[in-house]
């Protein structure tokens, strides 16, 4: 019969086992992704600066930021491209993102101004400017691959493990891109009853997609290299788990021949979204 010590030993392995891997995985995203860029004063956004191929990151600071270090390689934990649409010149942000309905659990494009009033409460936002935009149509038919296929957004999570080995690029079909999607168990009875929180309930609830709509799932940035890929933006050289969150952020993502990245400027946001409340 196992004994509270038994108990107290079991975690403390459990502990220890996990911050190792911790270690382990911030030391891999390190040597492959590089270092954030020094903290720089964020600068207020002016929509009409930003253009087609711009990315938009979402960090945080305080202990979230040496989590996120630590797992990520960088304070940079979301990431999604600006396409501007041709036909109405409204900006979106092309993404693989879970928010509230109707933008719940999946590879979207999401109104500008509603992405900036969900991620102005985060800490940070940050834009990596592109010299040159790609052709917001040939964007928008990259996107589009992803967009309509069955693919849920994943977080943090054991299948991980996928971002420390490099793989050289095959084709763009989700197959030879992302991971099978789990299977998950329904909810049980005890746990609907108790309105525990948890995806399968979110599920229940009809906020979140059924897992079995998913074919593979796919981290934002994987969704985001391979949508530049796609375009001609990024070089096809490795499929998109051969690189961690930290390598977007820090420009470690060969780009195609005449496409360049500047570096991390971070933003403040407040602004238009006060705006935006006044209007």
């Amino acid at each position: 019969m196992a004994t509270a010590r038994d108990f107290w030993v079991g975690a403390a392995i459990t502990v220890a086992v996990g911050a190792a891997a911790l270690v382990v995985l911030g030391a891999v995203a390190y040597a492959r992704g590089g270092r954030d860029a020094p903290d720089a004063p964020a600068t207020e956004l002016d929509i009409n600066t930003l253009k087609t191929g711009d990315i938009l990151l979402v960090g945080y600071n305080g202990v979230r930021k040496f989590f996120s270090r630590c797992v990520y390689g960088s304070v940079w934990t979301h990431a999604g491209v600006v396409w501007i649409d041709p036909g109405s010149g409204e900006p979106f942000v092309l993404e693989g993102s879970v928010y509230r309905p109707p933008h719940v659990n999946r590879v979207q494009r999401v109104p500008l101004l509603y992405w900036l009033r969900v991620n102005r409460r985060v800490a940070a936002l940050g834009v990596i400017r592109i010299n040159r935009s790609p052709s917001a149509e040939v964007l928008s038919q990259a996107f589009s691959r992803f967009e309509t296929g069955r693919i849920g957004i994943e977080g943090f999570k054991v299948n991980w493990a996928r971002f420390l080995s490099t793989r050289g690029f095959d084709s763009l079909s989700p197959e030879s891109l992302f991971a099978p999607a789990d299977v998950r168990k329904p909810p049980t009875k005890k746990s609907a009853e108790r309105n525990l929180p948890g995806d399968s309930l979110f599920v229940k609830a009809g906020i979140l997609p059924a897992p079995a709509e998913f074919e593979h799932t796919a981290t934002c940035h994987e969704i985001l290299i391979a949508t530049l890929q796609d375009a001609g933006v990024f070089a096809r050289d490795r499929t998109p788990c051969s690189y961690f969150p930290s390598c977007v952020a820090n420009r470690r993502v060969p780009m195609a021949k005449g496409f360049e990245y500047a570096q991390v400027e971070p933003l403040s946001a407040e602004r238009v979204v006060e705006e935006m409340r006044l209007h």
